[in-house]
């Protein structure tokens, strides 16, 4: 996971908000970095563009056509990405894609068909799964350290992100629960499986969110999410991963580490290793171009998964009632 092999071509990353810039970064970043070719979008292309030593574009056509490009890295709005996904399958490019794959399962379920189809990738941006202490924590549980997981707490809260215009639009990006928390029910489902059914509540409308999930075979997921914190509050997430045998824990935000506790003996920091998250998921993505291996992080189906809990729990909190997980993918 922590390679610095790059494509020897190069990348067409659509986009060029926040998200995109810091794609960029991640890729120069490597030590090996790959080359950026260009930056496509109808708003602002040329600064980044300008900043990162690619072409930019308002159009992605040009970008597909150049037999140097190898992969097209989207990062827009989510209702944006079935077209922008099928039409780089299409023209015979990997893709990766920011997170939530889509905002409803008929596009997520395109986007897995259209792969399918395809003998190229699409890998989904879910970037937690490559931040060193939730990876500390993964390994921990897969090496039996908790024993049999039976439920897990996670807490994701920011400041409201203005810079993006589209971000108060719910028919573009879904709401916090589907925008920010999609992250923490993909940990959830790494963990626990089959979701059933979600569960969401809240005090008013910009107060955090909560919601229980339940999985098959018993467990259960608390996750908590927020965008509406005040400016003074920095970026914060945690993850509690309970077991028969004990706890493991992850902090990220002003405070950094994964702690182990287990039911004997006293606790244990665990170590951080590995590249920064989003350099981690540059690295990853990079060596499968060049490797010829489908991603196995951020797979289509995860990320469908993910999706389909996330709705649920929208679902939920506009009816007030427990809904059911139907459309599951694993």
């Amino acid at each position: 996971m922590d390679s610095i092999a790059s494509p020897e071509s190069g990348i067409a990353i659509v986009g060029s908000g926040r998200m995109a810039r810091r794609h960029v970064e991640a890729y120069r970043a490597l030590a090996h970095p790959p080359r950026v070719a260009y930056i496509v979008s109808p708003l602002h292309a040329a600064d980044l563009a300008a900043w990162s030593g690619a072409i930019a574009l308002s159009e992605l056509g040009q970008a597909l056509n150049d037999a140097a490009v190898s992969m097209v890295d989207i990062c827009t709005p989510p209702a944006t990405h079935r077209e922008l996904v099928v039409t780089a399958l299409e023209a015979g490019l990997h893709v990766m894609v920011e997170k939530p794959i889509a905002l409803d399962l008929a596009d997520a379920a395109a986007i897995a068909e259209a792969e399918r189809g395809s003998v190229n990738f699409v890998m989904v941006a879910h970037v937690v799964r490559f931040i060193p202490a939730y990876r500390a924590v993964e390994a921990s549980v897969e090496q039996g350290d908790v024993g049999r997981v039976h439920t897990v707490r996670a807490r994701r809260v920011s400041a409201h992100p203005r810079d993006a215009v589209w971000i108060d639009d719910d028919d573009a990006s879904g709401g916090p629960i589907v925008d920010l928390m999609v992250h923490d029910f993909d940990q959830a489902n790494r963990y626990l499986g089959r979701a059933r059914t979600a569960f969401a509540r809240r005090s008013s409308t910009k107060s955090p969110t909560e919601v229980i999930v339940d999985y098959d075979g018993g467990g259960v997921a608390v996750i908590e999410g927020s965008w509406w914190m005040p400016d003074s509050h920095p970026f914060s997430s945690s993850i509690e991963v309970h077991g028969d045998l004990g706890v493991v824990t992850a902090t990220v935000g002003p405070d950094v580490g994964a702690v182990l506790y287990p039911a004997v003996g006293e606790p244990r920091s665990l170590i951080l290793s590995g590249l920064e998250g989003y350099e981690a998921q540059a690295a990853y993505v990079l060596d499968c171009v060049s490797s010829k291996v489908t991603p196995q992080i951020g797979t289509t189906l995860q990320s469908f998964d993910a999706l389909a809990v996330a709705l649920a729990a929208r679902l939920s909190l506009a009816t007030g009632r427990v809904e059911e997980i139907g459309a599951f993918a694993h």
